[in-house]
């Protein structure tokens, strides 16, 4: 049986697949990151990067919401690519039509992962999609729903009204035992709202912003 293996170029090359010192680390904020990584990239500031080629992705409407396309808009997402879609013989179709020639070969990737199609990970991905991702396309009710169910929907919001509520009322009432309720509250509102954020964009995500946390940053 040939062996499976994670594909990764090779330890010597780690030095030279990272950057020793990222443009603009410490980072202050998410923000910082994403320029910082728009210039170690080096991709053209209006396209985006997946392996070696690039793409202009400005009128693709993406199923997952354009904020993602957006905050890595002049960034290699190859990884961001690879991982995110699980079928990925329908996405690879689509890619041709955005991609842009280039005049000069793109420098090398700052990653040692090659995504290798018979690697521990495609090959892991190919699997879930054969196993899985048919049986949702023919039949839902065998399958567990992707995403958030309906319950943890309806819990969510019930728990932003229960928020607003205990804020109002607090405010009105200036008591700080109420205050103290609606702040541990808000506080859950971290994992509440992350329960959104990988799905396309949808008001809930926002929920994490309750907590003090930004969704966006949280994204990024």
């Amino acid at each position: 049986m040939a062996s499976v293996g994670t594909k990764v170029r090779g330890l010597a090359t780690v030095p030279n697949d990272f950057p020793l010192n990222p443009t603009g680390y410490p980072y202050k904020s998410p923000f910082d990151y994403i320029d910082g990584k728009r210039i170690d990239d080096n991709v053209p500031q209006s396209l985006w990067r997946i392996h070696d080629k690039v793409y202009d992705l400005t009128s693709f409407e993406h199923p997952g919401g354009q904020q993602f396309l957006t905050l890595t808009k002049g960034t290699d997402i190859t990884e961001l690519f690879e991982t995110h879609h699980l079928d990925m013989a329908r996405v690879r179709k689509m890619l041709p039509k955005y991609e842009i020639e280039l005049t000069a070969p793109l420098a090398a990737r700052q990653c040692p992962l090659t995504f290798h199609p018979d690697g521990f990970y495609c090959t892991l991905r190919k699997k879930i999609w054969r196993d899985f991702g048919s049986s949702i396309k023919k039949d839902t009710r065998t399958v567990t729903r992707l995403g958030p169910s309906p319950l943890s929907k309806v819990f969510a919001d019930a728990l932003a009204l229960l928020s607003v509520t205990l804020v109002c009322v607090g405010g009105q009432l200036g008591d700080y035992r109420i205050a103290i309720a609606a702040g541990l509250l808000n506080g859950v509102f971290i994992g509440v709202g992350h329960n959104f954020l990988h799905q396309k964009d949808n008001f809930r995500r926002h929920y994490m912003d309750l907590s003090g946390y930004s969704s966006a940053e949280f994204r990024m």
